[in-house]
């Protein structure tokens, strides 16, 4: 996405939420329609009306929270905190707050080093981690289960593209003899016709999907892979549903399982590499790991389900996990989806 198009999406956004402000219930529907995505808008503009705003996000933040984790965000605590350091969130707020609470393993070293200094009476859980991630330009979410505590860029996805206008004129004259070209008689004519559609980008999707039925297999085949590869997939941020659980049944059994196994973690500044071994070395699931740097992490988890922490190291550094023969494989998360693809 160019910054042009991502500027005119946010704008589009924005408008939602200024049309939200000003009474338009309809907005309002669009804005939960979008979910996490409407959340880096309501946060530019939270100052026109801090707690509706709030309570916006609130809603997006836990439309998909389990019920007892809703039910601790909702309890009544009083926190004080004067010069906490960040890096000690974690620890502190699931102690006082009686929640799991995370922080993003890769967390800018600028973001790390910063202290809070916080006084909340009797106020929900939810107010509270508001109040400590706003004093330190953080943002928390709920993820895998559990209170992740990141960056705003790294919690939030952006906007989506704009779907493309399809191809009309001439050049749609062009595309349909390329997707005929995709059945000639020699494989160089073939590939290049291939190649020829891909350049088209977006544009070109309706055509293809138009021609994945057709009789003749080489350009069925041709236009159904050519689709895939050009279909955008919705925005993620770094934080989200993994490979495995997009997976559905085939990885369901090895993630219920690591949803139930219950450990105390504990590592500091620890090559991610070995941290995960070491986690995954307390349970029952195999561990195959590619793309995996060495940055050292730190993570902390009392009587915690292995899969949140284990979620959260892998999509920190980037990657994604799937589920391959009862065993976790981690690596690139296009290598991902080609497993997924399988």
């Amino acid at each position: 996405m160019t910054a042009l198009l991502a500027a005119v999406l946010l704008l589009q956004s924005e408008a939602d939420v200024d049309a939200w402000l000003r009474g338009d219930d309809r907005a309002r529907e669009k804005l939960l329609e979008a979910g996490p995505v409407a959340v880096r808008p309501l946060r530019k503009l939270r100052a026109r009306s801090p707690e509706k705003i709030d309570a916006l996000i609130g809603t997006i933040r836990r439309a998909k929270s389990p019920e007892e984790l809703g039910k601790a965000l909702d309890a009544t605590r009083t926190f004080e905190a004067k010069d906490l350091p960040v890096a000690d969130l974690p620890h502190i707020l699931s102690e006082a707050l009686a929640t799991a609470v995370f922080l993003d393993p890769k967390l800018p070293d600028e973001a790390a080093v910063k202290t809070i200094t916080v006084a909340e009476n009797q106020r929900p859980v939810h107010a509270i981690l508001d109040a400590l991630c706003r004093d330190a330009g953080l943002d928390w979410c709920v993820t895998y289960g559990v209170v992740l505590i990141s960056t705003p860029d790294r919690i939030w996805p952006a906007a989506p593209a704009p779907k493309p206008a399809p191809l009309a004129g001439d050049e749609l004259e062009k595309a349909k003899r390329l997707v005929e070209a995709l059945n000639a008689e020699t494989l160089d004519e073939r590939d290049t016709a291939s190649a020829a559609l891909e350049k088209l980008g977006g544009a070109a999707l309706p055509l293809l999907e138009a021609n994945a039925g057709r009789e003749e297999r080489e350009i069925a085949s041709r236009c159904k892979a050519l689709a895939a590869k050009l279909r955008t997939p919705p925005p993620r941020a770094v934080f989200g549903a993994t490979g495995a659980e997009r997976q559905g049944d085939a990885g369901a059994a090895v993630v219920d399982a690591l949803k139930g196994k219950q450990i105390t973690f504990k590592v500091r500044r620890l090559n991610v590499a070995h941290c995960l071994k070491l986690l995954m070395a307390q349970t029952s699931v195999g561990l195959e790991l590619n793309g995996m740097d060495a940055t050292p992490v730190t993570l902390s988890g009392e009587n915690t389900p292995v899969w949140p922490m284990l979620a959260i190291l892998v999509h920190a550094m980037g990657c994604d996990l799937a589920v391959v023969g009862g065993r976790v494989v981690v690596d690139k998360p296009e290598e991902i989806e080609k497993v997924i693809r399988k």
